[in-house]
């Protein structure tokens, strides 16, 4: 609804300046020190319109902008018949600085301000040097009404074109007012940039280009016409049919009051040069019985898009009408929910004119979820059934954040599509155990909905499947995404992550193909016990053998900690594979995983992967090659003799009761063994042969 315009303001400061006669035309007196760029162009725009006086235009208004001093000049000129040299005039300027422009409604109230000198004595003019204030008592004189017509004439081509507008009349005073309120109708960026003078007896340029308004003289006409000046002449019959927005703005302009469409300029705040965009946008502030609100924000969302189609364009114009819903809820003069601007901001098809951010897309679904709950979860439901675009993505990643846990996982467990579309939306999610814990997901459509994500987010990613036990989402990602994901896992498990029976071959086959990841972590010494065994089991035997020796000697020193049996065995089996082979301290990893083979061995706790060095490296024993614990001892005896290695290792390495008793019988058994067990007994001079394994020989002699 309109309103009259009786709001008035405590003061507006202004600051004066007259220009006249005195050694030519100059400044007399001023209560501003205006910079010289400043000072320029008034001493230009204060002296007469024209080379000589043109009957009528005894008396006009001029406006300029001066940026250098963040001021504006509203002047008044009289012509000064009583001094003594012809074409002499009078201007009084009030100079106001840019704030205080923006607190006048009307700005024709500042004209009461304006003072004509009476006398050329220069010391009556002391007024000038001071500044002064407009109060709330100073209220504006009275006006003639305004012509609707000439108010929608001058609207319409201000709007449509972007040429300087001229208006040529005998009778200039006549269109004051309707200046003034055309000026003051301007949102405060247009208001500071309009450039006008209402009594020009010649064509008056500001920086070298036409004001943007001027009411000329007849004679003047042809002058544009003569020199095919660049501007749009206006010719106010009164014939012409303007579209419904023009005259509702009219209106409100010759009825001084703040309806819509006023609210709509005010609220776009654009400068001169955008004030094409405003015919986009207020055909849709007409008031339309058959269109809903819903439809109203859709229409004006694609209005806004049309006005400014790049992202960097318009920003102030489409935080003011699509920031909040109280600007466009005054000019649709309805109430517009923020639910239903978003939803109309998620559905347009011209997602490149805005930016989310400068929307503030996110945090506004955040803020709907706590302010509107139903609505935002109407909202939240036609987003991930794929009805938004990608200013719908960053709505429903507000929403969803601020979604309790609780709201949020009973609903993935009932609908995995929604989780999928969650994901699409905001991968970040799938670095939530909890989401890896949902029975209905498969690995694959996970991966396939984060695929846009960054590297960045892949070890968060991987961790939360590990937390949540699971392996075989970490073997996918292994697979897809490569040593990122090697790296990341190995980091999970160095930081206390349990190594557990349910950690699949498939899973240590994916993290063994990117075996430099673990060599290099392995080097470092960065992590912890049972972590080397299975980055050891991972990049198998032949990896294996590029370690040195004090390294793989420090692991197993270590232990293996919490790993899993079946793990360990077959870590222990490689390591004494390798020490076998190795004449140079490779019996260091003998002794000290000898024992532990045997025993995995006849418990069939080594994979064949495992076994397979160990294999190729034993003696065979032609059809007993099933016995795989005696091909053991009997490559224990050859590897201590092809190594050079002290026959007494036997006793260290066969360091239990049962393993020692069946390496006796191997010795015994086989060609040369007899020998051997007496040079080990004589070797270790009873220092290293352990109270057991003496009481194991003495009774075995005595069988014997």
């Amino acid at each position: 609804m309109a309103t009259k315009d009786t709001d008035q303001l405590t003061r507006v400061s202004v600051d004066h300046a007259l220009y006249g006669y005195r050694r030519g035309h100059e400044l007399l007196a001023s209560s501003a020190d205006l910079r010289p760029e400043s000072r320029a162009s008034l001493l230009v725009f204060t002296d007469m319109s024209g080379p000589s006086l043109v009957p009528g235009f005894e008396s006009y208004l001029t406006g300029v902008p001066l940026p250098a001093d963040d001021a504006y000049a509203f002047a008044r000129t009289w012509y000064a018949p009583e001094m003594p040299r012809p074409g002499c005039v009078w201007t009084h300027v009030l100079l106001i600085k840019r704030s205080e422009l923006a607190k006048l409604r009307d700005l024709g109230e500042l004209r009461a301000l304006f003072h004509r000198p009476q006398t050329a004595d220069l010391e009556l003019l002391e007024f000038y040097g001071k500044p002064s204030c407009l109060e709330n008592s100073a209220a504006p004189r009275n006006a003639a009404p305004i012509s609707s017509s000439n108010a929608e004439g001058i609207l319409d081509a201000f709007y449509t074109s972007s040429l300087p507008l001229m208006i040529a009349s005998s009778k200039p005073s006549e269109y004051e007012d309707l200046v003034m309120a055309f000026w003051s109708q301007l949102g405060l960026r247009a208001r500071f940039a309009f450039s006008f003078c209402t009594g020009s007896m010649s064509i008056r340029k500001f920086k070298g280009e036409n004001l943007v308004f001027q009411v000329i003289a007849p004679e003047v006409r042809r002058q544009v016409d003569r020199d095919k000046a660049e501007a749009f002449v206006l010719e106010l019959d009164g014939s012409q049919m303007h579209p419904e927005w023009v005259r509702s703005l009219a209106r409100e302009m010759a009825q001084k009051v703040s309806g819509r469409m006023g609210a709509l300029i005010r609220s776009l705040d654009l400068d001169i040069g955008d004030r094409h965009i405003l015919p986009m946008i207020a055909p849709l502030m007409a008031i339309d019985e058959h269109r809903n609100a819903s439809e109203s924000v859709q229409a004006i969302v694609k209005a806004v898009a049309a006005a400014w189609p790049s992202p960097k364009e318009g920003i102030a114009g489409k935080r003011t009408l699509l920031g909040e819903t109280r600007v466009l809820s005054k000019v649709l003069q309805t109430d517009i929910t923020d639910a239903a601007l978003l939803q109309a901001l998620s559905r347009c098809s011209t997602t490149g004119a805005f930016d989310s951010s400068d929307l503030h897309l996110r945090e506004r679904g955040r803020a709907l979820w706590k302010s509107e709950g139903h609505a935002a979860r109407e909202l939240a439901r036609d987003l991930l059934n794929g009805e938004g675009n990608e200013l719908g993505d960053e709505i429903l990643s507000g929403l969803m954040e601020a979604m309790p846990d609780s709201e949020l996982w009973a609903l993935a467990e009932r609908n995995s599509a929604l989780v999928l579309a969650l994901l699409r939306r905001d991968a970040a999610l799938a670095q939530s155990p909890r989401l890896w814990k949902l029975s209905k997901l498969r690995v694959t459509d996970v991966l396939d909905a984060v695929e846009r994500t960054t590297h960045d987010n892949l070890p968060g990613i991987v961790h939360a499947a590990l937390e949540s036990g699971r392996f075989d989402a970490a073997s996918h990602m292994l697979e897809r995404y490569g040593s990122p994901i090697a790296s990341a896992v190995l980091e999970w498990f160095a930081k206390g992550g349990d190594i557990t029976d349910d950690v699949s071959t498939e899973f240590i086959k994916a993290l063994g193909k990117h075996h430099e990841i673990a060599l290099n972590m392995l080097h470092q010494r960065t992590l912890r016990p049972e972590v080397a065994a299975l980055a050891l089991y991972a990049i198998g035997h032949e990896q294996i053998g590029k370690l040195p020796i004090a390294l793989l000697f420090e692991i197993l020193s270590a232990g293996f900690g919490r790993l899993a049996d079946t793990i360990g065995a077959d870590v222990a089996a490689m390591l004494l594979a390798r020490g076998l082979k190795t004449a140079d301290g490779g019996e260091k990893l003998v002794v000290a995983t000898f024992t532990l083979v045997h025993h995995a061995l006849a418990e069939s706790r080594v994979s064949y992967q495992a076994w397979r060095p160990l294999d190729r490296m034993l003696p065979s024993l032609s059809w007993r090659d099933w016995d795989k614990c005696e091909r053991l001892r009997r490559g224990l005896i050859d590897a201590i003799e092809s190594n050079q290695w002290p026959a007494s290792l036997l006793f260290k390495a066969a360091n239990d009761e049962g393993t020692f008793r069946l390496m006796l019988k191997t010795s015994r058994s086989s060609s040369g063994g007899r020998a051997f067990l007496r040079r080990a007994q004589k070797e270790s001079d009873g220092n290293l042969i352990t109270a057991l394994q003496k009481k194991i020989l003495r009774s075995e002699e005595d069988v014997d």
